[in-house]
């Protein structure tokens, strides 16, 4: 039977044990795995050598393979991720600005996950103010604080800030290419008065050389006569 997807090692400098967890039961869903020990088994033989020590030690003297499955992912999601303080997590929550060229849909996403440990009564409210406060761009901030507050809410907020990054994304390149074509063409060049004053004595030398030198007579046909 063909297997689906791959798990690896757990990293957890560069993913969160909740989401290691997610991962492995999709790939128990897509492969068709039921079976307690069997789910047990591939958790211990694939998190890697470090996560298995510490698997080993949360459970002592229990061992391993002596485990549920449902045993193991507990231990370690009270090791990995501890109950966080509301006050803590309202403190960072609270001081989470846009960072610079953050693309808004990273910056809306990044306050989701920080207000989950919050418990908030009022959590649409809280997000909507703190995307006002925290968005970190003028011109998409006057237009927030241009509705009717009771007509904003935390999806129209949403709705305001991704919809005004989207039109500035797609005119810059505009606004680049008109600013490259005026450098290309270079502004208009106005000659010196040295160089319009030259050209005035040329032309009035030219004229008085031609009055200093005759015409040639001509005859009645307009034929030069020669004397």
């Amino acid at each position: 039977m063909a297997t689906y997807g791959t798990i690896g090692q757990f990293n957890p400098k560069a993913e969160k044990w909740d989401f290691y967890v997610e991962r492995l039961e999709e790939f128990y869903v897509a492969n068709g795995i039921n079976d307690a020990a069997r789910k047990r088994a591939i958790l211990n033989s694939t998190v890697g050598a470090d996560t298995f020590k510490l698997i080993r030690d949360l459970l002592s003297p229990t061992e391993p393979k002596d485990a549920t499955f449902d045993n193991i992912v507990d231990k370690l999601t009270k090791h990995y991720t501890p109950i966080k303080s509301p006050i803590i997590a309202r403190s960072d929550f609270d001081s989470r600005v846009r960072l610079p060229n953050e693309p808004v849909p990273v910056f809306i996403a990044a306050l989701r996950s920080l207000a989950k440990d919050c418990d908030y009564t009022n959590l649409e409210e809280k997000l909507c103010d703190r995307l006002v406060c925290g968005i970190n761009d003028n011109r998409i901030k006057r237009a927030l604080l241009a509705c009717q507050p009771d007509k904003l809410d935390f999806k129209r907020a949403t709705e305001i800030a991704l919809s005004m990054q989207f039109a500035d994304q797609h005119s810059a390149p505009e606004t680049v290419n008109a600013v490259q074509q005026h450098k290309k063409k270079g502004p208009p060049r106005h000659r010196s008065r040295n160089q319009q004053q030259h050209q005035g004595n040329h032309g009035n030398a030219k004229s008085y050389h031609r009055k200093l030198i005759p015409s040639p007579p001509t005859s009645p046909t307009g034929h030069p006569v020669n004397n």
